[in-house]
């Protein structure tokens, strides 16, 4: 008898008898890191919610969901009780959605944190998603800055539709303009570059390969560059281009000092963020490398389009 009512109680307590709570309520998920970068969410129980009710919503095994609470399973949770959930980051959307149902999860920044460390290490995403999505202008963040780091789907939601593979299609890797090599054998190569059709060349003549392909313009031009000095990163050589390639590489020269830096473009300036003559922002650290003492300044630029 003693057996049956403990599990009677517990299966209660699951919620197995009571109406299914609604979680609409939650609006969005204010979040943060702790020292092993897991994504942690505090979340105040309602009434009518269960443990594993909650479990489900935010995707945990609710078994988990009492370990990290240190909660006993015949426990009664009261109203307002702070429970302690981690989010995997898994689940979470880092492609912009504006669809109904899509909890927006935002992250406050802490003191020497960069857009850099927050895209790579917190929240894994190209950075240029995390500049977009809260039009930033610059890769300067303030201290408790709130930025929105992704989208959370709950249980039902329907997500958005994967793009479908081009069945065995050789691939054109569009975000470096690197000519792709594909061995189809020991006597012949296939190159593919981002602005030709496929080059067959025999193999025993790599000469070939620098020869008949096509070479990739590269645009050279002088144009206003503008960086923080209280920008907080001071490590990655970044920047936000309006016509170059997202996701390659640019040359830069200070023609004052002789100076050169090459940094990767991880974006677009923002529409109306600066005047129209400002053609690249950068981080503080490719200022620094370029040796820019003022904020505003000429720097001569090579890139691909």
């Amino acid at each position: 008898m003693r057996l049956f009512l403990t599990f009677f109680y517990g299966f209660f307590t699951m919620g197995a008898f009571s109406q299914v709570p609604d979680f609409s309520h939650i609006k969005k998920l204010e979040v943060d890191i702790n020292r092993s970068n897991v994504v942690m969410y505090v979340y105040d129980v309602r009434q009518g919610e269960t443990l594993y009710s909650i479990a489900r919503f935010f995707k945990l095994p609710f078994q988990e969901l009492m370990q990290i609470n240190n909660i006993d399973a015949r426990h009664t949770m009261a109203i307002g009780t702070q429970l302690k959930i981690p989010i995997q980051k898994k689940y979470i959307l880092n492609e912009d959605h504006h669809d109904t149902g899509y909890i927006p999860i935002l992250y406050k920044v802490k003191s020497k944190e960069t857009l850099f460390k927050i895209s790579h290490e917190y929240f894994p995403q190209p950075i240029e998603n995390l500049i977009a999505r809260n039009n930033l202008s610059t890769f300067s963040l303030d201290l408790h800055q709130t930025l929105i780091v992704g989208w959370w789907t709950p249980p039902g939601t329907k997500l958005p539709t994967p793009p479908q593979p081009k069945g065995s299609e050789p691939t054109v890797d569009d975000s470096t303009h690197i000519i792709i090599h594909i061995d189809l054998g020991d006597k012949e190569h296939t190159v593919y570059t981002t602005n030709s059709d496929p080059i067959t060349v025999k193999k025993e003549d790599p000469d070939t390969l620098l020869t008949e392909v096509p070479p990739i313009p590269i645009i050279t031009r002088k144009g206003t560059a503008i960086w923080d000095k209280k920008g907080s990163d001071k490590v990655n050589l970044f920047v936000l281009h309006n016509s170059a390639m997202i996701n390659s590489h640019i040359k830069l020269r200070n023609p004052v000092v002789g100076l050169e830096a090459l940094a990767l473009v991880v974006g677009k300036i923002p529409s109306g963020a600066y005047p129209s003559d400002v053609e690249i922002i950068i981080t503080p650290a490719v200022a620094k490398k370029l040796g820019a003492l003022d904020s505003r300044f000429l720097v001569e630029m090579d890139y691909y389009e």
